[in-house]
């Protein structure tokens, strides 16, 4: 098994949380925080952001100084009949007051401070917003209704938020999203070569000795995407128990294999043996659990406890369907399919 193939995590950096902050990667940073008001339970997110706030309206308690802007507003809050969207520009203080009023009173709870409108501003008309301020973008859930737009304040003022019982806030950690991500592999069983010429005479019907039963427990796992065999296990009904990493199974493999010899008259391409396997199922696993496996690990295969149905390759290809079937002391495989891609 390659090892800096497998082994990923070690590869992973660790990036800082200013090095986040100027990635846009809105999955990994932020501060979530829950207010309740009137009985209604709100979800918060900031973000940094690194858009400019245009049309802001400034929020005042004593000397601290808050601008906020919305991008879109979901929350259908409606003034005299009418969406706060609907409201012209003169009118647009007002409607903030009264259509705003639910977003300004979870947003007074959430900082501990009571907020009133102090200012509000079209392009034309700018807002002066905190000195050195910070952008984070916002977002807001509540009762399966989403607001969202940016604030700007300065860093003090953002300590005092987060320093709030109702806040949460993240650990930046890319390695622990990416050890989430899921790997897939595929279980087969590993079948006694065949000669190419006994391959291409099976039909729908024939069946496939694959070798003695108590033998053919030992199975393989490949990694789905590159096709690579990591692994040799042991197969106890949908159990699979890995034991030694698949490198060190061939090469034990191979030193007991003697070369095939020519028969008088057969073309030495006759005389080259095809691998046979069944596959069985597929496995899907989180990559820090697959970059944690040892021999012992013990796998619960993705499959039916009680089907038979395999998919057979012949050199790592594709070459039809079958069924598991018992004959005598060996194990087979009865061709349902032949020439099908199996997938």
């Amino acid at each position: 098994m390659d090892a800096q193939a497998v082994r990923l995590k070690d590869r992973i950096p660790h990036w800082s949380v200013e090095r986040v902050q100027r990635t846009n990667l809105l999955c990994s940073r932020g501060v979530y925080g829950q207010t309740v008001v009137e009985g209604r339970i709100a979800y918060w997110r900031l973000e940094v952001a690194r858009k400019t706030i245009t049309s802001p309206v400034r929020l005042r308690h004593l000397e601290h100084a808050v601008c906020v802007s919305f991008d879109n507003d979901s929350w259908s809050e409606q003034v005299e009949g009418r969406h706060w969207q609907d409201f012209s520009r003169d009118q647009w203080p007002l409607s903030f007051l009264l259509a705003r009023e639910q977003w300004l009173q979870h947003f007074q709870q959430l900082s501990g401070m009571p907020w009133q409108v102090d200012a509000t501003s079209f392009d034309a008309e700018p807002v002066a917003c905190p000195s050195d301020p910070v952008t984070w973008l916002w977002r807001v859930e509540c009762q399966g209704a989403t607001s969202q737009g940016l604030l700007q304040f300065d860093e003090s003022m953002f300590a005092s938020f987060i320093a709030q019982p109702c806040w949460h806030r993240t650990d930046v950690d890319i390695e622990q999203s990416l050890l989430r991500l899921p790997i897939e592999l595929d279980v087969s069983l590993a079948a006694e070569p065949i000669a190419p010429n006994d391959l291409a005479a099976f039909e729908v019907g024939d069946v496939l000795i694959g070798g003695r039963a108590s033998s053919m427990r030992q199975c393989f796992i490949r990694h789905r995407l590159t096709g690579k065999r990591l692994w040799q296990g042991h197969l106890d009904q949908s159990q699979i128990e890995i034991r030694q990493e698949w490198q060190l199974a061939r090469s034990q493999q191979r030193e007991s294999m003697s070369a095939p010899e020519s028969k008088p008259g057969e073309r030495a391409i006759d005389a080259i043996p095809v691998e046979l396997e069944f596959q069985l199922g597929s496995l899907t696993l989180p990559l820090g659990e697959f970059n944690n496996i040892q021999p012992g690990h013990v796998f619960t295969l993705d499959r039916p406890a009680e089907s038979n149905d395999v998919v057979i390759f012949a050199n790592g290809k594709s070459i039809g369907k079958g069924t598991l079937v018992v004959v005598g002391e060996h194990l087979g495989v009865q061709f349902s399919e032949v020439g099908s891609s199996g997938t």
